[in-house]
């Protein structure tokens, strides 16, 4: 039987078929059976859970209370999350982290950025290469308990990781088959990592 992951926004058809790619089973619903936890892309963190007074921005506060709850749920019983872009900007903010603008795209379209690997990503990627990015906010203050897993040439913390959680800032599920580091090795990283 295939691993179940939770998806909490059906935001992409990206994101299933990343799934549905690395040997996965996937769900909106049906989240007390799941395996694992995926957080995808997609708008703005709602600024007053990370302590900012902006009142510039279009959020959805929903959206945002139930990931968090679903974090903090997962994690509690040592199931893996995976987090991707906004899923990022989110983990940080429930572990304590702040947000800033900062856009690394292309008039709203994907670019190649060069990063800086560490640890586990390091391992699979090597010391440097280029990954897919999307984004207008990242992390500013990093959260409690989280280690840098990559870092662009700017100084954007382009991935994070924890006991059972990894989240990147760029954009693997738009990468599959694609001559860029974070296209099918990064696949295979997520699928080991929900296979723990």
């Amino acid at each position: 039987m295939k691993p179940l992951i939770y998806i909490s926004n059906d935001v992409s058809v990206n994101y299933p078929s990343a799934l549905t790619k690395n040997g996965f089973d996937f769900t909106f619903t049906d989240v007390e059976f799941c395996d694992g936890l995926c957080i995808p892309g997609g708008g703005d963190v709602t600024p007053c859970l990370y302590n900012s007074p902006r009142t510039d921005v279009t959020s959805d506060l929903a959206l945002d209370i139930k990931e968090l709850y679903l974090i903090r749920k997962f994690l509690s019983k040592n199931k893996p999350v995976l987090g991707i872009c906004r899923g990022l900007q989110i983990i940080n903010t429930c572990f304590g982290g702040t947000l800033r603008d900062y856009s690394h795209s292309d008039n709203g379209g994907d670019i190649a950025v060069s990063c800086n690997f560490y640890g586990d990503f390091n391992k699979v990627f090597g010391e440097k290469g280029a990954v897919k990015c999307n984004h207008r906010q990242a992390i500013d203050a990093l959260g409690e308990g989280l280690t840098v897993a990559a870092r662009s040439f700017d100084g954007v913390i382009e991935a994070v990781c924890a006991e059972k959680l990894i989240a990147t800032q760029f954009h693997p599920e738009r990468t599959f088959g694609e001559n860029v580091v974070c296209g099918d090795e990064v696949f295979k990283l997520f699928g080991k990592f929900f296979r723990q």
